[in-house]
Formats: structure tokens, C-alpha cells, sequence
């Protein structure tokens, strides 16, 4: 057996040399979500491959996601040990939620999910394909929201994210994405970009309303994740539109960060790189004409 892996390896190197084998090893797919155009409450599940073939098989995926708790979606699904199906567009998936709520349950603290429900779905069969275009998405699976979101996102965990490892530290429970494919009928080999998430995120709310309607929403500063690591993404609701700031203060008063931005009225989205910073608590200002806004914010090292 060793000897045949050793043979294998031999060939593979060869074909390289000479030009047989075009890219196999640069190619990738990456997750995402897509809202569907007549009814923006029905997200769909699609995976985004950078390359085109007549000859692909999905062999194995697993697709991880998180959904701010209070939004209730259909279909249901139970939460963990159950399990429980979305709508299936290629292969046959099977979903698992955990919840706040289950952390709590086994005396964990249900707030290291940030407020939301966290959905891993695994592939079941096999699906094969012979129609892949580089760019265009592979719809797997779609579900829709029973009413509309307000707050937090819609999003795409990545491996290397602070929820999945929270999740596998205190469940052992490996949260995490992966697709193994096979093309050209070559043996499948895992090709999915797990920190490079395809439109990782919606934001709240998925219905767009009017500028009278704006004023009626309360301006909101939502850090998500905190505490984090190197980086975060700052969500503000906001009910004008205005030039404005993001300002970061350490415990001394002292302004560490500054960011200007243009916010728009609705959800505005923005990342701040926390790399250059020390570990630590540190206060997060919004600033826009009369807007102000504020949030604590916690760093911590990797």
C-alpha cells in the first residue's frame, strides 16, 4: 500500500511537470448565501466554485452557519440531538441547531454564541453535476425567514471564527465547513477555502423600507464578535444620512483608533482591524451630526 501511495505521488509530480494536470490544486469553492429576488426572506444555501467543469461530484460537505436566536425560520429546525431538513436543491442535507438555550442547560454560558442559533448541515448523498460554471453558485439547500430580522446577521461561520471554536472547546463538537470534490472523475480532495467565505453575510433587516420608515428605527451599535481577536465587524442602525466616525478609546481615555465612514439610513457594516492592538477593554464610539453612539468592546489575544 505504501508503495502504491509512493508510486501515485511519483505520477502526479510527473503530470505536473509536463502540463497534464491543469490547476487542480488552485482550485477552490467558497460558501455563501443568496436572497432570492421575488421574496428576500428566502435565503438559499449555495456553494461558489472558481472553475468550470462537465465533471464534478460533491462527495462530502458540511455547511456551517449562525442566525440571530430570536428570528424563527421554516423550516424548523430541532435543536440538538434532533435533527431536521431545509428545503433541498442538490444532494440531501440534514441540519442541527444549538442555542444559547443548550449551553445553558449544561451550565455553559449561552452568551459565547453572541446571541444567536448555530446551524451545522451536513451532505447525505452524493450529487453530481455536469454543468459547473466558474463564478455562477450551486444552490444545496434554502429556507426562509418566518418574519423579517432586525438585528445581527445572517452568516457564514468560518473554521478559524471565535463561535466555532467556543462551540468545539465546551461540546467537542466540530462546528466547522468542509466540501470534498471529485473532478474529472480525480480522486476528491478537499477544496473548500474555510476562512475566505463566499457573500459570508446578510445583514438585518432583508426588507428594504422607506426613508419615513427609517425614522422610526432605533439607531442601534452592535459589535459582532466581542470580545474578538484580530479583527470585528461594527453594525450600526442608523436613521440618517450623514458623514461620520468610528472612534476606539482604551480604559485611559485614550483614542487608539479612528475610522470615518459615510452612513447610509438602514444597516451600515463596517470592519475594524484590531491587529495592532494590545488585549484589552476598550470603549467604541459612533459619531454622525447628532448621532451618538456607543458600545464596549473587548480584545483578547489569539
Amino acid at each position: 500500500m505504501k508503495y502504491l501511495k509512493q508510486k501515485y505521488l511519483l505520477f502526479l509530480l510527473l503530470c505536473l511537470s509536463q502540463g497534464l494536470v491543469t490547476g487542480l490544486f488552485a482550485q477552490s469553492i467558497r460558501y455563501g448565501f443568496v436572497q432570492d429576488t421575488e421574496n428576500p426572506l428566502r435565503i438559499t444555501a449555495v456553494a461558489i466554485p472558481n472553475f468550470s467543469s462537465d465533471n464534478v461530484t460533491m462527495v462530502t460537505a458540511v455547511f456551517s452557519f449562525s442566525i440571530p436566536s430570536e428570528v424563527a425560520i421554516t423550516p424548523s429546525i430541532e435543536v440538538v440531538p434532533a435533527a431536521g431538513a431545509f428545503v433541498d436543491h442538490n444532494g440531501s442535507w440534514s441540519a442541527q441547531k444549538l442555542t444559547p438555550q443548550v449551553f445553558n442547560s449544561v451550565g455553559l454560558n449561552g452568551q459565547a454564541l453572541q446571541g444567536n442559533d448555530v446551524y451545522q448541515v451536513v451532505l447525505r448523498s452524493s450529487p453530481e453535476f455536469n454543468n459547473i460554471v466558474e463564478g455562477e453558485g450551486i444552490p444545496l439547500f434554502s429556507f426562509t425567514l418566518v418574519d423579517d430580522c432586525y438585528e445581527g446577521n445572517i452568516e457564514v461561520l468560518t473554521n478559524d471564527g471565535l463561535i466555532r471554536g467556543v462551540v468545539l472547546q465546551n461540546l467537542g463538537a466540530n462546528f466547522n465547513n468542509q466540501m470534498s470534490v471529485s473532478i474529472a472523475d480525480e480522486p476528491a480532495v478537499d477544496i473548500y477555502d474555510e476562512k475566505d467565505p463566499f457573500s459570508a453575510q446578510i445583514a438585518c433587516p432583508l426588507l428594504l423600507v422607506s426613508t419615513n420608515e427609517y425614522q422610526a428605527i432605533a439607531p442601534k451599535l452592535r459589535v459582532q464578535p466581542n470580545p474578538a481577536t484580530t479583527s470585528t465587524t461594527v453594525v450600526i442602525t442608523s436613521n440618517i444620512s450623514a458623514e461620520g466616525e468610528l472612534i476606539l478609546y482604551d480604559v485611559r481615555q485614550r483614542e487608539v483608533l479612528r475610522q470615518k465612514t459615510h452612513f447610509i439610513p438602514g444597516i451600515n457594516t463596517l470592519e475594524l482591524d484590531l491587529s495592532q492592538l494590545p488585549a484589552g477593554s476598550y470603549l467604541l464610539t459612533s459619531k454622525a451630526e447628532d448621532l451618538l453612539l456607543k458600545a464596549k468592546l473587548v480584545k483578547i489575544d489569539n
